[in-house]
């Protein structure tokens, strides 16, 4: 049976050259056929395995399109779970470019978060594994994201937590302890922020809920003529609730221009 595997192998390589087969990938696949190949008392279960997991291979490379090769081929491990360190390790180094220190907090867990829809192990074919010694790929790399995430959550709420509370920042209050945020100025009224805002969560562009970004917006913005203490929300929440003529002319001229800039490709 190893012969076999010996002689498919060369044809194999071939198939992922052609294909243009992510290198790690390969690296993935070809590490755990050499190793069983070398490794003398091989169970006939794994080399059985290899033998039906290069048929998959196969077939996916000479009926897939190259754009697609990589996605099918890793779809293929996680299904018949080849959970070896290898490919562990493929995953946590794919999960590290996620959380890159250019993204911001949200989007590293929305990228954490895609990567926990494609570990499902619903989609995993039951009773398949390269080795019976390893939990399956997919609980591991579950278990890892889960600590991921639980970090990130954390990150966040210490950053949430310098920021001064609605309440107390509202009353003019600066508990010791929380860092001063200086409020972003903008140059438009606090009307047409009002009218903007309340578009934009019509529009479903904020996934958290109304209160929680007009509260938010009045505590860290500053629009000409409010007073030190910032925007009211009481004052933000009554005027997007009753927009004024000339608050939707002067936001429909500046949507002009913005769509004007796109058209342009100017950015």
């Amino acid at each position: 049976m190893k012969l076999q595997i010996i002689e498919k192998i060369n044809l194999l390589k071939a198939l992922f050259k052609k294909v243009k087969l992510d290198a790690d990938l390969q690296q993935v696949i070809l590490s755990c056929i050499t190793e069983a190949v070398d490794t003398e008392d091989t169970s006939e279960r794994k080399l059985n395995y290899l033998l039906d997991l290069m048929a998959r291979l196969r077939a996916i490379c000479n009926a897939a399109d190259s754009a697609v090769v990589n996605q099918n081929v890793e779809h293929l491990l996680l299904q018949v779970n080849l959970n070896t360190s290898a490919h562990v390790e493929y995953y946590k180094k794919k999960i590290a470019l996620a959380v890159e220190p250019q993204y911001k907090e949200r989007q590293k867990l929305e990228n954490l978060w895609l990567f926990k829809k494609q570990f499902d192990p619903r989609r995993q074919r039951k009773g398949m594994y390269f080795d019976k010694q390893n939990r399956s790929i997919r609980t591991i790399m579950l278990d890892y994201l889960q600590a991921e995430i639980e970090y990130l959550e954390k990150q966040q709420e210490k950053e949430v937590a310098l920021v001064q509370p609605v309440e107390q920042f509202s009353a003019g209050i600066k508990p010791v302890g929380f860092l001063q945020v200086e409020r972003l100025k903008l140059t438009l009224s606090v009307d047409v922020l009002a009218f903007f805002l309340r578009l934009l969560l019509a529009e479903g562009v904020f996934s958290s809920s109304r209160e929680k970004v007009l509260r938010f917006v009045a505590q860290t913005m500053e629009t000409p003529g409010t007073s030190t203490r910032g925007i009211a929300f009481n004052s933000l929440d009554t005027k997007s609730k009753q927009v004024v003529q000339t608050s939707i002319t002067a936001l429909r001229a500046m949507l002009v221009r913005l769509i004007k800039m796109i058209d342009d490709c100017i950015f």
